[in-house]
């Protein structure tokens, strides 16, 4: 039998209307009274009737989250303060992941149209194609770890200019200079962030920075493999190669063992994101360390704050949070 709400109302002696206030959290209710009833509601398997609750509210109950390549750690590791969050605002996650191709990235973000109340993003691509689909949504957003050019609505990250900086001035000791960055995409936020930083490292230390091989797409192990023999080949005097992940300095690692490179003696390597392998690699990973949960929880915190206060026109915040330098094996 289905379990209703003046089932509830019975059982605990109240009326319809106070089972609606505990069961909705709302503070015309004493929070005894709300603990009450609650916990009878728990006791007959009281589920709540999302779709009816949607019709009255308006709302989904519902927040969504898209993001590329699950097999990162770091994204797991940002999803996961973002559910934390959800579930203690009484929110249910739905979460899609795409491939990276700016045609999957649209397609999943037009699935959570009338579904979701808001969205956190991390956006890939940067034609004005995906910024014009996310603002037909009508709902809030938050960007996460990545900006989108053409959209202006709150953003929640991590200083990458920086990390590139700090990461660049370990290396410039390490390597007198001679380093390669592999990066993501060309025209993606974050890599033009650490750039920055390495030039402006670059620059401190008297280096030309156009000297600096940039090799571009490293989101796998087969492409990876290709920019490490390309650098070998092209850039015999490289001695170390700052990587714009964790995941892609470690692949890194396999294909220059395998080539018969020696690291750190021959070839230094740096990551970013400081997963829980870099400190397990069999050659420790030296990596910039940015705090991945509590990006992903301050995300959802920012989101149901704009879900809480109507404004037609809020001013964007911008939160960033500041990396450090985890220095190992790998670069010494």
């Amino acid at each position: 039998m289905v379990v209703t709400v003046g089932d509830i109302a019975k059982k605990a002696g109240v009326s319809k209307a106070a089972v609606s206030k505990a069961l909705n959290d709302k503070s015309d209710i004493s929070v005894s009274m709300k603990k009450k009833i609650r916990k009878i509601a728990d006791e007959m398997g009281y589920i709540v009737n999302v779709a009816a609750k949607t019709l009255s509210t308006r709302k989904t109950g519902t927040i969504g989250v898209v993001v590329a390549f699950p097999q990162i750690p770091t994204v797991a590791e940002r999803i996961l303060g973002i559910q934390d969050c959800a579930l203690q605002n009484g929110y249910l996650c739905m979460i899609s992941f795409h491939n990276g191709e700016l045609e999957s990235e649209i397609n999943q973000i037009r699935m959570f149209r009338s579904r979701v109340d808001g969205l956190i993003i991390t956006p890939i691509n940067q034609e004005k194609e995906l910024a014009e689909c996310i603002k037909r949504l009508n709902v809030p957003v938050v960007l996460m770890n990545e900006t989108l050019f053409g959209l202006e609505v709150d953003y929640i990250g991590d200083d990458d200019e920086e990390g590139g900086y700090i990461g660049c001035i370990h290396f410039i000791e390490s390597t007198q200079g001679r380093m390669a960055y592999f990066g993501n995409r060309a025209d993606c936020p974050s890599d033009l962030s650490v750039i920055r930083g390495i030039k402006r490292a670059f620059e401190q230390k008297g280096i030309t920075f156009y000297d600096m091989p940039v090799l571009w797409n490293n989101i796998d192990r087969e492409s990876i493999d290709k920019n490490v023999e390309l650098l070998l080949e092209k850039h015999p005097a490289v001695k170390g190669i700052f990587a714009f992940s964790d995941m892609t300095a470690l692949w890194a690692m396999e294909s220059l063992a395998k080539r018969g490179i020696e690291i750190p003696g021959q070839m230094k390597i740096m990551g970013y994101d400081n997963i829980d392998f870099a400190s397990m690699a069999r050659i420790p990973l030296t990596s910039i360390s940015q705090p991945n949960r509590q990006i992903g929880s301050q995300a959802a915190t920012i989101l149901f704050e704009r879900l809480r206060v109507s404004s037609e026109k809020p001013h964007p915040r911008k939160i960033v949070f500041s990396p450090s330098l985890i220095i190992r094996n790998s670069s010494r």
